[in-house]
């Protein structure tokens, strides 16, 4: 309080003096501030208070001296505006630097959109340079356009797809695209095989079948040397051929892809996820309803001929989803039988013996889940007593499944003591079928029973009575 009460009174001269001191030594500071500072910022505060003071001296010389100004404002107006122009200069400069930043961007953005929008068109003579680089040559360019291509011919039918997604390839004829599947589908396995094993299919003696249905160790595939370069060409190969299976719908073009596929499929092992989304294609293909047209009889043979190539050859435990996968859409079929039905459903049930026993122990712990899932059925029928429970029990679903695992266990009654064990539970299951409502109405069930017994018996040399079931 003393020391402003004292600043106060004091007269002006003194007060000059201490605003001459207070001046001195915020220079003092503002000397520091400035040898730590950068060179441009400090010449840019010198430039900014020397404006300043010249815009201020020229406004006090305007109330001081108006004919000496009017004389400047005539004759100098350059001394006037000094520092508005250099100020707009640097604006400009600014506007014409962003300018420039933003042109060059957009040019660069206009250059990849045309590089990216690039797409050659597929004709012949330059199908054939293709095929020349990847097979005569064993090319590795070549065979990556090869796939490339064969990617752009598998998605023809899909509007989403454009240069964007890689799509690098234009296909306007139909005879040039029907040579680019033969020769990819038909020839492109061996310069894989070729890069991957250092095999080629002059120096193998082996069939073709054993081939197929050879494993093929994911190690050996990943330690060869062209293993980086092919990664990419075998992934975008088997999605690229699952699209082309989800959509094709003519039976003569997919019983060629399917038929083509055994070659590459042991190409596959180091590809789980796309490996479980071709066997679902092929699920899909093999279930197909059946109102389909005679030739689709191949397509649903070929595809089972897949689904267990793909059993065989890929690593533990894939065999287990080609298990499971294939009894279940088998599950779902057998809902509905009629006359035109009874010979798809009966090769399907055959489809699933044959998936079944390539490995007996692998099947006992399937075959024991669903068996126990037909024997909580017949269970909650028992109990409950309902309408919605009878009409489970007695479904073509419910006895289909019945047939289905009964002839599995009639195609391998010595191989494993697990399977073997599992006829008195599925006996006991039939007999409880028969015995739940035993009235005239269910008698043909019953004869289908008596049938699924009879097969029990006679393959496990066991007796079982049904004589009782057929005179009750």
């Amino acid at each position: 309080d003393d020391f402003f009460n004292t600043f106060d009174g004091e007269d002006e001269s003194s007060s000059e003096s201490d605003e001459e001191s207070m001046d001195n030594e915020e220079n003092k500071e503002n000397e520091v501030k400035e040898e730590s500072s950068d060179s441009e910022d400090s010449s840019t505060e010198d430039d900014s208070v020397a404006e300043k003071k010249h815009a201020q001296e020229m406004d006090e010389l305007k109330s001081t001296d108006p004919e000496f100004y009017k004389y400047l404002k005539d004759n100098e107006a350059s001394l006037l505006e000094f520092g508005k122009d250099d100020l707009e200069g640097t604006d400009d400069e600014m506007e014409d630097t962003d300018g420039d930043k933003k042109k060059s961007v957009s040019e660069e953005a206009d250059m990849k959109e045309e590089k990216s929008s690039a797409v050659r068109v597929l004709t012949k003579e330059l199908l054939d340079k293709f095929e020349r680089s990847a097979f005569v040559a064993h090319g590795i360019k070549g065979l990556r356009n090869l796939v490339s291509a064969y990617r752009t011919a598998c998605h023809l039918s899909d509007p989403n797809i454009n240069s964007e997604h890689g799509i690098s390839y234009q296909i306007e004829d139909s005879d040039v695209y029907d040579r680019l599947m033969l020769l990819v589908l038909g020839r492109v396995h061996d310069e894989f095989r070729h890069h991957l094993l250092d095999r080629n299919k002059s120096n193998s003696d082996e069939p073709e079948t054993d081939v197929e249905n050879e494993p093929i160790n994911p190690r050996v595939m990943v330690k060869a040397r062209r293993w980086p370069e092919l990664k990419k060409m075998l992934e975008v190969f088997f999605r690229s051929t699952t699209y082309l299976l989800s959509e094709a719908k003519e039976p003569q073009l997919l019983r060629f892809i399917l038929k083509s596929m055994g070659k590459f499929l042991p190409f596959a092992t180091p590809f789980p996820k796309v490996s479980k989304a071709l066997l679902k294609q092929f699920i899909l293909l093999w279930r197909a309803p059946f109102d389909n047209q005679d030739g689709y009889q191949i397509v649903r043979l070929q595809s089972f001929i897949r689904i267990r190539q793909f059993a065989l050859t890929q690593p533990f435990p894939f065999i287990e989803d080609c298990l499971k996968s294939l009894y279940l859409a088998y599950a779902k079929s057998a809902k509905f039988s009629s006359e035109a039905a009874l010979a798809t459903l009966t090769f399907m049930g055959n489809c699933v013996v044959e998936l079944y026993s390539l490995d007996i122990d692998l099947s006992y712990q399937h075959a024991f889940v669903y068996i126990r899932q037909l024997a909580l059925h017949l269970r909650t029928a028992i109990s409950k007593k309902t309408k919605e429970s009878f009409q489970i029990i007695y479904s073509w679903q419910y006895l289909n499944c019945l047939k289905v695992w009964t002839a599995v266990l009639a195609a391998n009654p010595g191989e494993s003591d697990g399977l073997k064990s599992l006829i008195y539970p599925i006996t006991e299951i039939i007999l409880g079928v028969t015995k739940l409502l035993p009235n005239v109405r269910h008698l043909p069930i019953r004869l289908h029973c008596v049938r699924l017994l009879q097969q029990l018996a006679a393959c496990s040399e066991t007796f079982i009575p049904t004589t009782s079931i057929l005179l009750d």
